[in-house]
């Protein structure tokens, strides 16, 4: 079970460029700032739809693995698929407004961004939205913006962070009541000590 599932994601994850290195080193770039834009980076305005499509593919394509694989039986883990997850959706979010402020300029909800040189960063909107994932994963709230903070070196982020963790556990208790630790001890009939 476990080499074939090892297999499909090998298979599935080569040909796509972002999945081709470790979770590691995807974070490390999605949470990096865009300093050199090429084809290969995910910072070229100039093919934006193709880069969007790609982390929104990517981001579905690691749901539905980490989907598979945090049911097995081996250890495996789901805090950093679900950072990566998040991280993908973020950055493609944090892209496409990046990519409307290019095209219409400091016009409408723009207008903040007249003084500034770079007024859109993808990378924060990567960091909020992996802590929005993982909190709504694992239910955690203040230790997870601490985490985020401390991984990321940014504490001028602490609020939307804050944000967006105490948004997404409202949700996910909405959803559900336990985080997915438990219910993953409850489905394996497991004693919750």
């Amino acid at each position: 079970e476990v080499a074939v599932i090892c297999m499909v994601t090998s298979i599935v994850d080569y040909p796509v460029v972002y999945l081709q290195g470790s979770n590691i080193s995807l974070l490390h770039a999605l949470f990096g700032e865009c300093k050199e834009e090429g084809a290969q980076t995910m910072c070229s305005i100039d093919h934006a739809d193709q880069i969007i499509i790609s982390l929104l593919l990517c981001a579905s394509i690691k749901f539905v693995l980490t989907l598979f694989t945090f049911g097995l039986k081996v250890p495996g883990g789901i805090f950093v698929p679900s950072l990566t997850i998040g991280a993908l959706y973020g950055r493609a979010v944090g892209f496409s407004v990046q990519t409307l402020h290019h095209y219409y300029g400091d016009n409408y909800v723009f207008d903040a961004c007249r003084h500034t040189t770079t007024c859109i960063n993808p990378a924060i909107y990567a960091i909020v939205g992996a802590a929005a994932v993982l909190g709504g994963v694992t239910r955690m709230t203040v230790s997870l913006v601490v985490i985020m903070i401390e991984v990321t070196n940014g504490l001028q982020y602490v609020l939307p962070v804050m944000f967006a963790v105490i948004i997404s556990k409202f949700v996910a208790d909405a959803l559900g009541d336990e985080s997915i630790y438990i219910e993953h001890i409850r489905l394996n009939g497991l004693p919750l000590l």
